[in-house]
């Protein structure tokens, strides 16, 4: 993601076999193998990336045997595998902390340890089952730019509007030398 205009369009963080897991059709797939899991998880995401202009990188746990399918790799879809000793969860972890607030950024996970770690990283995440209902429902792209979802909101860490403008007036003061100053 180094072009700046790339930066402002949304861009998925998606935990693939949780996904899979979660998506009842995907999950009829996995019955067969977990190659055609993912396949038609990667077929899906391409028709959704075509419909709404995103871009998504799907993560999976992997092992030296695992080979991603061979047009997994597509324009705005982009496949990762973790190799072993490290997981899928591991690789969606780093790439949240070095992109810390991106607000294009969004990740796919039921899993609670990751999506804490994303609010922790004020980065939005979503739940695997209403992602899949999105993945079907989502809709046709306009020709103008498709706004990013309002991340999600931790009622703890929310600030009422009175709150935000006093912290910014301390800050504010403390910069110009006021009330003990930095």
């Amino acid at each position: 993601m180094s072009n700046c205009a790339e930066e402002h369009q949304e861009h998925l963080l998606i935990d693939g076999y949780n996904l899979i897991k979660a998506d009842p059709v995907l999950r009829q797939h996995e019955e067969s193998s977990l190659l055609a899991a993912r396949r038609a998880l990667e077929r899906s995401l391409r028709r959704y990336v075509r419909r709404t202009g995103v871009s998504v990188s799907v993560f999976y746990d992997g092992t030296r045997d695992i080979q991603p399918a061979q047009d997994a790799s597509s324009e705005r879809v982009y496949i990762r595998f973790a190799r072993a000793p490290e997981t899928a969860d591991d690789l969606i972890k780093r790439f949240v902390q070095g992109r810390h607030g991106a607000r294009y950024l969004r990740v796919i996970t039921s899993d609670r340890e990751i999506r804490r770690f994303a609010r922790q990283h004020k980065i939005a995440s979503t739940t695997a089952p209403q992602f899949a209902q999105e993945l079907e429902e989502a809709p046709r792209r306009s020709q103008s730019t498709v706004p990013a979802p309002p991340p999600e909101l931790d009622p703890e860490l929310t600030l009422a509007p009175e709150e935000v403008d006093a912290w910014e007036q301390l800050f504010r003061n403390r910069r110009h030398g006021a009330g003990g100053g930095v």
